[in-house]
């Protein structure tokens, strides 16, 4: 029987085209698996943002990486077109920015030449005025005056002859025989003299004065005769004699042992200067009277009066001496005021018993209420002025600024309104708060002592008057 056998080649092809198929399939196999890899790379690549930059981007969890690569170029294309738009509107505002000063410099230089033309004129006009009146001034100098230029009617035509008669004696007055209309008549107590000042006849013929008596010499008791008195500087005979001196209180005396009357009130300056400063009044007993050790028994005592300052930073008060009153026994009164108001200088200054110059207060301020209230009102102001503006547009046209109300009206009108109420409040709070001040306050009682800084001549005058008169028994009560 015979054997079947079987075909050598197979073998070979069989493994061939079995390994050929097995290749394959890992080939294909391995390339979905590459892709599938980077499919989920892109997906996570686009995916790894968050969602506000996908929505800013346009991306939704939907979109395809092409959907994606489209939308990215369309927002890269917007982007240059807005970058493009930019630089054309910088051109733009270059350009109108250098029209603008090209346009500002002829407008300048047209400014110029416009007061230098102006210049020209006024000088101009200047001269031909200034030869009209030299010619004017030229023309009335040649001119020889006439006596007929005075028209006839008015009484006046024999000044002339009045004028020439009396040229050469230089006397003021025509003659009582003279034969012109018009006629001065000399007073009754008229006196001529001549340059010397001692009279002379009425026949004199040189250059006479007239001379007219004193006219307060009959009036020396009256209050004109007072006056005239005080103008010429010539004392009065009756002060002269009901005055005497008395006592002297030299400079850089001191008044021991005073007592503050009022309290010291002393406003701080303001740029160095005290406005409306306020007074104050110091007692002085008749024992405490001294001046470098010498006391005056016959004055029973002295009122000290002056106004004070403040010093915000030591925290005190200090008085200037402006007036003392000394009160004598008999109860006559003698005042020494000061006399050097005008260069500043004072009496005297006050010191505490220690001997300091400035004496300690309590601060006293303002301050705080007056500026809380003003930031508020002006904060208010601006805020509802903001409000009314940013309803509006401004546009710059060449040379023309144009506002308008481009928003709510309502609102512009509110802004408006709130913002002028405010401002009228706050001028109004200005006006009648704006005195803003700050002052130290010393309480009253304080125990004082006055330093004299000028001589204080206290002299008693017999006809001064008394603090009290003595009354007769036989005159009647009034009621």
């Amino acid at each position: 029987m015979s054997t079947v056998k079987s075909n050598g080649l197979l073998k070979i092809i069989v493994p061939i085209v079995v390994f050929a198929f097995a290749f394959i399939l890992f080939v294909t196999y391995k390339n979905n698996q590459n892709n599938q890899v980077s499919q989920n790379e892109a997906s996570d690549v686009v995916y790894d943002l968050t969602e506000t930059e996908q929505k800013e981007l346009g991306l939704t969890a939907g979109d395809t990486p092409h959907d994606t690569l489209k939308t990215l170029l369309g927002a890269v294309k917007e982007t240059k077109a807005e970058v493009q738009r930019t630089n054309e509107e910088n051109e733009r505002l270059k350009k109108e920015n250098q029209a603008l000063k090209i346009q500002s410099y002829d407008v300048s230089r047209q400014i110029d030449d416009a007061i230098q033309t102006k210049q020209q004129e006024l000088m101009a006009d200047f001269e031909r005025r200034f030869r009209e009146v030299t010619d004017r001034f030229s023309n009335l100098s040649n001119d020889t005056p006439s006596s007929n230029d005075i028209p006839i009617g008015l009484g006046m035509e024999g000044e002339s002859q009045f004028n020439s008669s009396h040229s050469n004696t230089g006397n003021a007055y025509p003659d009582e025989g003279s034969q012109s209309a018009v006629k001065w008549i000399k007073p009754s107590d008229v006196t001529l003299t001549d340059r010397n000042g001692k009279p002379v006849s009425s026949n004199f013929t040189g250059e006479t004065v007239a001379t007219f008596p004193n006219p307060f010499k009959a009036l020396d008791d009256s209050t004109l005769g007072q006056a005239a008195v005080e103008l010429h500087g010539q004392p009065n005979s009756r002060e002269k004699q009901t005055k005497k001196p008395f006592y002297t209180l030299p400079a850089n005396s001191t008044l021991m042992g005073s007592v503050a009357m009022t309290a010291l009130l002393g406003r701080v300056p303001i740029d160095g200067n005290v406005t409306d400063p306020y007074p104050f009044k110091v007692v002085i007993g008749r024992e405490n009277l001294m001046a470098n050790g010498i006391q005056l028994p016959d004055v029973e005592g002295a009122i000290v009066s002056g106004t004070a300052s403040g010093d915000w930073t030591l925290s005190c008060v200090k008085g200037n001496v402006d007036s003392i009153t000394f009160v004598f026994s008999d109860g006559r009164i003698a005042t020494q005021e000061n006399q050097g108001s005008n260069n500043g200088k004072s009496l005297g200054w006050l010191s505490n018993p220690n001997g300091l110059p400035c004496i300690p207060g309590e601060r006293k301020t303002n301050a705080p209420e007056y500026l809380s209230s003003q930031f508020l009102l002006s904060a208010a102001g601006a805020t509802a002025q903001s409000m009314a503006q940013s309803q509006t547009t401004t546009v710059v046209d060449g040379n023309s600024v144009v506002g308008a109300v481009t928003g709510s009206q309502g609102k512009y009108i509110l802004g408006q309104a709130l913002g002028g109420g405010l401002k009228e409040m706050e001028n109004w709070f200005r006006q009648r708060y704006g005195q803003m001040f700050d002052a130290i306050y010393v309480p009253p009682g304080q125990a004082v002592a006055v330093h004299i800084s000028q001589s204080i001549n206290i002299d008693y005058d017999s006809a001064a008057r008394k603090v009290k008169y003595p009354k007769n028994s036989g005159t009647s009560q009034i009621d």
